[in-house]
C-alpha cells in the first residue's frame, strides 16, 4: 500500500485530487487542509508522496516544503506541488526548496486541464511504482 498526503485548503480540489488518485491500485489517501496540519502529519506518519498546493492561507506550500526539507529524515520524501499556470516563479522557487515535481492547471470552459513534469526521483523502480500490483 502506498500512502499519499494531499495538502490543500480547498475541499473541492482535495476531493478532486483524491478521486483521481483512488482510481489507482494500492493507494491510501490522507487529506489535510493547510500547511500547518501537513507539517504536523508528515513527520509522524510515513508517506510515499506528498502533494502540496503552493497557495494556501494557513502556511503556504513554499514554507511547508522548506520546513519539511529542514528535517534530515524527510529530505528524500517525494514532494509534488500544484500551482496555477500564472505562478511560474513560485514553482521555480518550490523546486529550489526541494520539490521533486509539479502539476499545473489552467482554467478552461471544460474545467481543469492538468499537465505534469516528472522527476526521476518520482519514478521509483517498477516494483515500487505507485499503482503497481
Amino acid at each position: 500500500m502506498h500512502r499519499v498526503l494531499i495538502v490543500k485548503d480547498s475541499p473541492t480540489m482535495r476531493q478532486s485530487l483524491a478521486f483521481a488518485l483512488k482510481r489507482m491500485k494500492n493507494i491510501e489517501i490522507v487529506e489535510v487542509q493547510d500547511g500547518i496540519r501537513g507539517l504536523c502529519k508528515v513527520p509522524r506518519d510515513h508517506f510515499d508522496l506528498v502533494l502540496i498546493d503552493i497557495r494556501m492561507l494557513v502556511m503556504d506550500g513554499l514554507t511547508l516544503i522548506s520546513r519539511v526539507r529542514d528535517e534530515q529524515n524527510l529530505r528524500r520524501m517525494p514532494i509534488c506541488v500544484r500551482w496555477p499556470q500564472r505562478a511560474r516563479t513560485k514553482v521555480a522557487r518550490a523546486m529550489r526548496l526541494g520539490a521533486n515535481a509539479y502539476l499545473t492547471s489552467r482554467s478552461k470552459r471544460s474545467g481543469c486541464c492538468p499537465s505534469r513534469r516528472r522527476s526521476s526521483r518520482l519514478n521509483p523502480a517498477p516494483s515500487n511504482r505507485l499503482g503497481a500490483s
